[in-house]
């Protein structure tokens, strides 16, 4: 799909504290949502909360979440673990590393887990895992694969239990206002 976009994106002030003053701490090089779309990981330099920048508009997440405009996009990403190994096992491991430090046992629950490789990993790393996607894709392919996943948005209010951690992988960058992402979540922990 050379030259693909799934529409425009939108620069951001800080979703944290609201101040404007940002550095580049990753160029939009690393970030590829799509051949023409990249963000860049963004440092406020008032409250120092790394974001990305810019970010999807709610016409680019329609477009993106779409299956028939993104159905080439949507098959490796969200149903292949294979894939997921691929692009993201480096970068779950480094995570891996940094949750044991904080916190050596307990439950995690992984929102937006796809495939499920966070969620397979966290287990061998000896968490009591589970995931949550709102895409039927990758939740299919999770409970082909045995991993333990439900289908449902947080803001739902239907999902029970409490939590030790909570990832949000590849969430929090899609997500317009950090705000209303992370409401729910004194509930679970």
């Amino acid at each position: 799909m050379p030259g693909r976009s799934f529409g425009p994106l939108a620069n951001r002030d800080c979703p944290m504290c609201g101040s404007g003053r940002k550095r580049t701490i990753l160029p939009d090089q690393y970030y590829q949502l799509a051949d023409l779309d990249r963000m860049s990981v963004v440092e406020c330099e008032d409250c120092s909360l790394l974001f990305t920048d810019p970010i999807p508009t709610p016409a680019w997440l329609d477009a993106f979440l779409n299956p028939e405009v993104n159905a080439p996009w949507r098959e490796p990403v969200w149903t292949s673990l294979e894939w997921q190994k691929e692009h993201s096992t480096e970068k779950f491991a480094d995570g891996l590393k940094i949750i044991r430090k904080l916190m050596p046992q307990g439950t995690l629950l992984d929102v937006g887990t796809g495939p499920g490789l966070f969620v397979r990993m966290a287990e061998e790393a000896g968490y009591d895992s589970l995931g949550l996607d709102v895409l039927p894709e990758g939740i299919k392919r999770a409970v082909e694969l045995g991993i333990p996943v439900l289908a449902d948005d947080p803001g739902n209010n239907t999902l029970e239990g409490k939590f030790d951690i909570v990832t949000l992988w590849c969430v929090v960058a899609h997500e317009p206002n950090f705000t209303d992402l992370v409401k729910p979540w004194p509930r679970f922990l």
